[in-house]
């Protein structure tokens, strides 16, 4: 890796996460919270846990309006 040392994902996940909500507040006027706490994190081992995955990320949304989490 030349020389670089390895960061984590929750370092990856920080830093990207900082660098978006300093843009939203810049360029949107964003105010508040942007992120939920944590993330999840998961080996993708085969096709099938592929899908399931996509599936959860792109139906997700959906189910906000009955997320007793979600304001």
């Amino acid at each position: 890796f030349g020389g670089k040392t390895m960061e984590s994902l929750s370092t990856i996940m920080s830093q990207t996460r900082s660098k978006i909500t300093k843009r939203a507040k810049v360029e949107l006027g964003w105010q508040g919270d942007l992120w939920q706490r944590g993330f999840y994190e998961h080996i993708i081992r085969d096709d099938n846990d592929m899908r399931r995955i996509r599936d959860y990320i792109m139906t997700n949304a959906l189910n906000w309006e009955i997320d007793h989490e979600h304001p």
